[in-house]
């Protein structure tokens, strides 16, 4: 029953346990819980600066009318729960707040994120309208392009809203009056003038998908009943009490806890610095190092021949990008969990060197079976412990923030991401959440690896993700040993560049750099004389020849990997060889196994063939694989067959060939 002198908004539940035996109250107000999440968007916006940024930047707005737009826009987020249909999930509160008004509509559908899109768009929107002396090309913004902001944070549940239906079906008219009636006192409190502010139409439009993601951090924020304590008498606290007293005090905890605000990057380290295993950088890590680019965001393409060390120079790159306030970290996205495991490896003993000292910078592994990786677990059990460690201890154990990592979704938000590059093409494909995945590599360099090896359709995604990426203000890295120049030019379009062709199109190996005002850049490089070689090879026609081949080259001590085609194919050889070979010396690597089997395999394949094995180890060892070793994994064999591939996967397989 809606009490005097206290506005009717008050009389409208957000949140409620679902156990009456919970602890605490059993609901929290509506616009209580509006403006906590409102309050974790104002403390991530004032701490995390470069978001805060990059934001204004897209809104064409100073920052703090950006930051004031995106508080006062997450404030309104759940509108759609003024809705009675929303309201009667609980009939017991419906009829506690509204006794003299019977529930006409009780079908809740659609849910109260498009409800709360059909509220704006057929009753607060006209409100607005009404009540404000503007001109036409503003009244066209708040009837047009505003749409895009709300429908941002309104569709804070993963999906864009659907506003097909009446809002007056749903939202009787005492709900219309109250859910205005907090627009209004809401937007007083922020002191929102929509008068003052410079219309640039739809050019605004982009902010959208940064919203959407902060959106829904915020409202998972914004949600946790353990900090944010719910209230059910709002004859406690106005909406400015609760703002100052409660909700920011709380939003600020809430946001500390959850490790979403980024470390501070070490500045200007040289490559030996960044890793102290590299005595004498490769031509192409030297050039990484020392290449000019201004601020604007940047696309390189790095391509040269397997062992020159893309990786380290395009972590290089990242490093410098980041130094310049470029961006925050970097995610490092390969086309195999396998790829990504052993990148991950890498990683959680070399990413620290990229921050200060004291900074503790989460490095999250993302795809979709790492919880069958026994570092990443590690990694989880030490932040689940609160283990802090020191020194050299720190340097071989990668810090985990756990609630990032509780699922792929909020992974990209941690300072380092290293995954397949399906968790990032996520981020432009029609899923639930897929502005989260955004949001979490819009402060970030996107460096892909391999990027000649996917098919028409992932290409196709890839270009679509540079596009977005690029459009979000962020900077790339693609690498790759066998890049067609066809493939680079698209790559560069996507980036925004129509115009670009290549000038060098027949230098190998080659540095791409493009920015984004245009400027473009193409540097020829040397190769590294360590790996420069001629391959010598032979036909073998028939499969007979093969087999003999393996078995004197196992005779005489070598490592040897046959590269099938098919698994079918992969098997009959294994079993062939295995009436030969001993059996602890013949090995099978192939896409088919159990994902907790191939990864043990995989750690196995790395043990007796990676770069860190013997030559006891390697002796006389064979491996009998598919395409699964072709790629980022870092092999070495002295004899490598191959069955008849395209020529770039030739290549590829011939990296993997005395490699040191």
């Amino acid at each position: 029953m809606a009490k005097q002198n206290i506005p009717a908004y008050f009389n409208y539940w957000g949140k409620a346990r679902r156990d009456d035996n919970d602890q605490g109250e059993p609901y929290h107000l509506l616009p209580y819980h509006s403006l906590d999440v409102a309050a974790v968007g104002s403390i991530l916006l004032s701490k995390h600066n470069y978001l805060l940024t990059r934001l204004a930047k897209l809104m064409q707005l100073p920052e703090f009318e950006a930051r004031q737009w995106c508080i006062f826009l997450l404030g309104i987020h759940d509108l759609g729960k003024f809705a009675e249909t929303f309201q009667y999930l609980r009939p017991d509160l419906r009829e506690h707040f509204w006794p003299e008004h019977p529930v006409r509509y009780k079908n809740y559908h659609p849910r109260h994120d498009s409800l709360g899109d059909l509220i704006w768009q057929q009753h607060i929107k006209k409100s607005v309208l009404k009540n404000l002396d503007a001109d036409e090309q503003l009244r066209e913004w708040i009837n047009e392009s505003l749409k895009f902001w709300v429908q941002a944070v309104v569709g804070h549940h993963g999906y864009p809203p659907d506003s097909t239906d009446q809002a007056r079906r749903h939202f009787a008219k005492h709900d219309q009056e109250s859910a205005y009636a907090f627009f209004t006192d809401w937007q007083n409190l922020l002191e929102i003038d929509f008068s003052s502010l410079p219309i640039q139409s739809y050019e605004q439009s982009p902010a959208s998908w940064l919203l959407a993601g902060i959106a829904v951090i915020c409202d998972w924020l914004g949600s946790d009943q353990d900090r944010f304590k719910y209230h059910t008498e709002s004859c406690e606290l106005s909406l400015e009490d609760y703002w100052q007293q409660i909700a920011l005090p709380t939003a600020e905890q809430a946001v500390e806890a959850a490790g979403l605000l980024p470390a501070l990057p070490e500045h200007d380290l040289k490559l030996r610095q960044l890793f102290d295993y590299i005595q004498q950088p490769t031509p192409l890590q030297a050039e990484c190092a020392a290449i000019r680019f201004n601020d604007q965001p940047q696309l390189f393409i790095l391509e040269d021949v397997t062992g020159a060390g893309k990786t380290e120079a395009a972590l290089m790159l990242a490093h410098r990008m980041v130094s310049q306030n470029m961006a925050e970290g970097f995610y490092v996205g390969l086309p195999t969990m396998a790829t990504a495991n052993a990148m991950y490896e890498r990683m959680a003993t070399a990413y620290l060197s990229f921050y200060q000292a004291g900074e503790k910078p989460s490095l999250i592994l993302s795809h979709s079976a790492r919880h069958l990786s026994e570092r990443f677990r590690q990694s989880l059990l030490n932040a689940n412990r609160g283990v802090t460690k020191y020194e050299k201890e720190e340097s071989i154990s990668a810090q985990c923030n756990r609630w990032l990592a509780d699922n792929r979704k909020k992974a990209l938000l941690a300072d380092v991401g290293v995954g397949t590059i399906d968790q990032a093409l996520l981020g432009i494909l029609p899923v639930r959440h897929q502005s989260l995945r955004l949001l979490g590599l819009a402060n970030k360099v996107l460096i892909l690896d391999e990027v000649h090896a996917y098919d028409a359709y992932t290409g196709e995604l890839l270009k679509t993700l540079v596009k977005f990426h690029a459009a979000l203000g962020g900077s790339i890295i693609l690498l790759s040993a066998t890049l067609t120049r066809k493939q680079r030019e698209r790559l560069a379009q996507a980036f925004g560049i129509q115009a670009y062709h290549s000038e060098k199109p027949e230098i190998y190996p080659l540095l791409t750099r493009i920015g984004a005002d245009g400027q473009t850049q193409e540097v020829a490089l040397e190769t590294r004389e360590a790996v420069k070689r001629q391959v010598n090879v032979q036909f073998i026609h028939q499969e007979e020849g093969v087999l003999d081949q393996i078995q004197q080259a196992a005779k005489a001590g070598k490592s040897v990997c046959w590269i099938r085609n098919t698994v079918p194919d992969a098997r009959s050889a294994f079993e062939a060889l295995s009436q030969s070979l001993p059996k602890d010396k013949l090995h099978i690597f192939h896409s088919r196994y159990t994902l907790h089997d191939r990864l043990q395999i995989e750690t196995q394949i790395l043990d007796y063939f990676g770069k860190h094995s013997t030559p006891e180890q390697r002796s006389g060892r064979v491996l009998i694989a598919t395409q699964v070793v072709e790629q980022s994994l870092d092999l070495d064999f002295d004899v490598m067959i191959s069955d008849l591939a395209p020529i770039d996967l030739l290549i590829q397989r011939a990296g993997r060939l005395q490699r040191s």
